[in-house]
């Protein structure tokens, strides 16, 4: 049971976290959508933004995976 409760607790910490990166790349996009850019420039730089934001999390699990 007690290890029941770490895993729980571990999976909160690790969905808060998920929570607080997708809130903080929401505003980065919310940021974009109220400049004064085109919409062609404004649908660019989201998906510029979206291709980093995945390229760098695909990084970090294989660093992980990899053990460094």
């Amino acid at each position: 049971m007690v290890e029941t409760c770490k895993d729980d607790i571990k999976n909160q910490r690790h969905e808060n976290k998920r929570k607080k990166i997708s809130k903080h790349f929401q505003a980065r996009i919310e940021e974009i959508i109220q400049s004064d850019m085109s919409r062609g420039e404004k649908r660019a730089a989201r998906k510029a933004n979206l291709n980093k934001f995945i390229g760098r999390s695909i990084e970090l699990a294989v660093t992980k995976l990899k053990g460094e």
